[in-house]
């Protein structure tokens, strides 16, 4: 049966009820899929960016990118077998049963679209001005902060939200891992293959409309255009 349909009919009570009755089942689910997929996503912005600049500026940057993007290719059940072996041994249970690994893993099946996103907008951007900074005493760190950055808040906040969609929608990977077996998207997994209620639907369009809820927001108030395109 679908949200608010069956034997009763539909009715906006009942529709509500399927709704009320997702949320109170389903809260704690939701609610650890987003703060490990927002995890994951703000974590990947640092990382992927400076990644990123070296790949652009660097004389054998395209290497270490072409070899940072092989996670991505592997089988999302192969890299969660991977997981397993890596980190479930007795020195390494606590990190193993923790929301680390869960943000760790999520990290590395999706660095790629990080990745690739902002070396295309890296490169577009001239290294004169970087070179300008460094002649002047700049370091680094602030030269990407204070010239890099500022240009390409529209491909971060981009790399932000495809991060935060595919961890969202993750289950290949977390079905295999305990630590993640608390997502929503477990939680759904679970309730479409053993049982079918109103609420199931309900959930699922829950959890569609947070996923959307990133893009929907930076579209309503953001003056630029999100780049998600490398």
């Amino acid at each position: 049966r679908e949200a608010g349909t069956g034997e009763e009919g539909w009715s906006l009570g009942h529709t509500a009820g399927a709704f009320g009755m997702a949320m109170e089942r389903c809260r704690d689910n939701l609610r650890a899929s987003i703060l490990l997929a927002a995890g994951a996503a703000t974590v990947a912005l640092p990382v992927a960016l400076g990644l990123s600049h070296a790949a652009a500026r660097a004389r054998f940057g395209k290497i270490w990118l072409a070899a940072a993007l092989l996670p991505f290719a592997a089988p999302a059940i192969l890299f969660g077998i991977g997981q397993i072996t890596v980190w479930n041994h007795p020195l390494t249970q606590d990190f193993y049963a923790g929301d680390g690994l869960v943000i760790g893993m999520l990290l590395g099946r999706y660095l790629a679209f990080p990745l690739l996103i902002l070396t295309s907008a890296v490169e577009n951007l001239s290294p004169r001005l970087e070179e300008a900074a460094a002649m002047i005493g700049a370091g680094p760190l602030r030269r990407l902060l204070s010239i890099v950055v500022p240009p390409v808040i529209p491909a971060l906040a981009g790399a932000w939200t495809l991060v935060f969609v595919f961890a969202m929608r993750e289950l290949d990977a977390a079905i295999l891992v305990p630590a993640a077996n608390k997502t929503v998207m477990f939680r759904l997994y679970n309730a479409i293959h053993f049982y079918r209620q109103d609420y199931v639907a309900a959930l699922a369009l829950v959890t569609l409309f947070v996923i959307a809820l990133p893009g929907i927001l930076w579209s309503l108030f953001a003056k630029k255009k999100m780049d998600v395109l490398p």
